[in-house]
């Protein structure tokens, strides 16, 4: 798997499944549709660590570390992961990947926010261009 977040150099070091599992952890909560509940930071850390966790953290450490991230994806990198920190401390449930798709792909609202939203932006002439 060779590709702009792991160069081709190193793409041989890393599993394929894990690297696809690791992109989906990353942006699976915003761009696979459903509903989903944050848990807060005591319910992800709070299961007992085993030695055999420690060793397949070890080894996603290693293969992690190939990757590479280029410089015009660090800032919405940054942004989703400040999102999902403030909403794993509120506890915040909802269908992410559909809210996500009105601003990435012009979707119809999928929240009453949003469609007080799309309303108050219509009413101004400003339509789906946001």
């Amino acid at each position: 798997m060779a590709g702009a977040y792991l160069p081709p150099d190193a793409a041989e070091l890393v599993d394929d499944e894990l690297a696809l599992k690791l992109m989906r952890r990353v942006t699976g909560w915003y761009a696979v549709p459903g509903e989903r509940r944050f848990c807060g930071e005591q319910e992800r850390h709070g299961r007992e660590r085993r030695p055999a966790d420690e060793e397949r953290q070890a080894e996603v450490k290693r293969q992690v570390s190939q990757f590479t991230l280029p410089a015009e994806t660090i800032l919405i990198r940054r942004m989703h992961a400040i999102v999902a920190v403030v909403l794993g401390q509120l506890r915040a449930g909802g269908d992410w990947g559909a809210i996500a798709a009105e601003y990435l792909h012009g979707e119809a609202a999928a929240t009453p926010l949003g469609e007080a939203e799309a309303e108050y932006f219509a009413r101004r002439g400003l339509g789906g261009d946001r």
